[in-house]
């Protein structure tokens, strides 16, 4: 049954299918996860140059260098939440899953799968009243739910909102793995942004993360 926490507490409980990562080579293995995120990195390129005027004066001036480009935007696709007008930008296009919280309200899960296997959520669940407790706490409770380390857990705020930027590291199944994520508490239950993925792939799979986090919209 997929759970997140009731309005009593802020340690997070198992949710189906949301956080499972798998490759080839590497052992399946299912991350118990509420939400699982992001985005690829957006280069912009200019061209630069200098024209010179040689010391005959009466020489025509040369062309002014082109324009720098502008910026192309992020890759990715946009996941928006209708219920709740929360929204971010995933790496590719994401397929939603319902369900329900400890308290009956609803989860949705808008899911994106990377390149190298790695899976990246949108979650947003809803509690019958305001989550209780800090968002460091519940990262906590999260790694010790899936038996992983924390080796990074930050206070943020989304428009106001309370939440923390975290890692640790997984090991679902023997096959080494990571965990991203920024997680926000609001008034109405949990909004989540979540990276996980084999360990060899992080440094690719790191910065898409970053953007999917950054891009996290809260009304």
């Amino acid at each position: 049954m997929s759970r997140i926490p009731d309005s009593t507490s802020a340690a997070p409980h198992p949710v189906s299918g949301a956080a499972a990562y798998s490759r080839s080579r590497h052992s399946r293995g299912v991350v118990r996860v509420l939400g699982v995120t992001a985005i690829a990195l957006s280069v912009a390129c200019g061209a630069t140059g200098c024209s010179t005027i040689s010391g005959l004066w009466n020489k025509p001036q040369e062309a002014p260098p082109p324009a720098a480009a502008a910026p192309e935007p992020a890759p990715g696709v946009v996941a928006t939440d209708p219920a709740s007008r929360a929204s971010a930008r995933l790496s590719g296009p994401s397929k939603l899953k319902n369900g329900k919280t400890d308290s009956g309200g609803a989860l949705r899960e808008y899911t994106a799968t990377l390149e190298h296997g790695a899976v990246q959520t949108l979650a947003v669940g809803e509690l019958k009243s305001p989550p209780k407790g800090d968002p460091a706490a519940y990262v906590k409770q999260l790694a010790t739910e899936n038996k992983g380390t924390v080796t990074k857990n930050q206070a943020v705020t989304v428009n106001g909102h309370p939440g923390a930027d975290f890692r640790m590291d997984l090991a679902p199944g023997g096959a080494k793995g990571f965990m991203l994520g920024r997680v926000v508490f609001t008034p109405t239950g949990l909004i989540q942004v979540i990276t996980t993925g084999p360990a060899a792939d992080e440094t690719t799979d790191a910065p898409l993360h970053d953007q999917a986090a950054e891009s996290l919209q809260i009304p």
